[in-house]
């Protein structure tokens, strides 16, 4: 019976500190949402260009470099 006045508050800190991080995850997403957004479609390219590379063509290709490299030069601007 001592434990249960032990794990609600255990619990409720918890809570605090997920609710915390899931603030600091929303303003870091809502403050840096187009580098968020050029990274994932960083990995899109790079992982269609990994997967599917003996099955697209050369122009396709190309054209999926330079978009990675416009979203990189994006990212360092």
């Amino acid at each position: 019976m001592v434990l249960l006045p032990i794990l609600h508050v255990t619990r409720k800190y918890i809570s605090q500190e997920y609710f915390y991080k899931k603030i600091k995850m929303e303003k870091f997403l809502i403050q840096n949402f187009k580098e968020v957004v050029a990274s994932i479609l960083i990995i899109i390219g790079v992982l269609a260009l990994l997967i599917m590379d003996d099955k697209i063509s050369t122009s396709l290709r190309q054209y999926l470099y330079g978009f990675i490299g416009i979203c990189i030069g994006y990212l360092f601007k």
